[in-house]
């Protein structure tokens, strides 16, 4: 039998079951965007789990591809971070941090270096970042659902539908820049969580329960491994001089 079955649907087209082998054609796909998007979203902000079984069944050709509404919504989430205020806290924060420590060691200057440093590779490289993530959110999701019948590839589509969605929900932010007191972006931190738990529940049909509460141990395992990763392959960068301070 084989490993990758194929779906007959309405345009007399063949479509074979996601794999990591396949994958790479929906991604070139990307970026080709004739069809589906308005309706993309539409029906992911109305029934997320459905949607993701039928795109990934008969119903493929009546969405638009989850890399595709990455690439867009990615790109809307960049140019939101780049016209606020979250850069520059990042910066502040990370510079006060690093000057504590510094004080200590009599390296101020070096430590504020750093800062914009980092701060600058974050900027340039946020797409890619926010992307990587996604497979390491899915190994997880997929782990905690061996045994369900979706397999690492398909949980890639349903946490890139999840992001591209939740990039969407991050106009919420827009608030902040005439509240500026945070209320939006904790508001906007609640809908991602809730509406990563709901998307969770309708996509492998389980309790509200055990939805919330497995929806929130796949988000803090997967971001805490993501974020010391990433953190010590900086710290490593940093010390090796691989990242060019300004």
């Amino acid at each position: 039998m084989s490993q990758t079955p194929k779906f007959l649907v309405k345009q007399e087209r063949q479509v074979r079951r996601y794999s990591l082998r396949n994958m790479g054609s929906s991604i070139l796909d990307a970026f080709n965007l004739e069809y589906g998007i308005l309706y993309t979203l539409k029906e992911f902000l109305i029934r997320p789990g459905q949607s993701t079984r039928n795109y990934l069944g008969e119903g493929r050709l009546n969405y638009s591809s989850p890399f595709r509404l990455l690439i867009l919504s990615t790109a809307l989430l960049l140019v939101l971070i780049q016209s606020s205020s979250v850069g520059s806290d990042f910066e502040a924060g990370f510079n006060y941090g690093a000057s504590q420590n510094a004080e200590a060691q009599t390296e101020n200057q070096q430590a504020q270096l750093q800062g914009e440093a980092v701060l600058a590779l974050f900027s340039e490289y946020f797409n890619l970042l926010l992307w990587l993530y996604i497979p390491v959110i899915s190994f997880f999701s997929w782990l905690f659902n061996r045994k369900r019948n979706l397999n690492f590839a398909e949980h890639i589509v349903f946490n890139s539908y999840y992001t591209s969605l939740i990039n969407v929900f991050s106009l919420i932010m827009v608030l902040d820049l005439f509240l500026g007191n945070g209320i939006a972006s904790f508001l906007y931190f609640v809908i991602a969580l809730v509406y990563y738990s709901w998307f969770y529940k309708d996509l492998l049909s389980k309790s509200w329960l055990r939805s919330i509460l497995e929806a929130l141990a796949i988000s803090a395992i997967s971001g805490i491994i993501y974020a010391l990763s990433l953190g010590f392959l900086l710290a490593i960068a940093l010390s090796k001089g691989l990242i060019d301070l300004p």
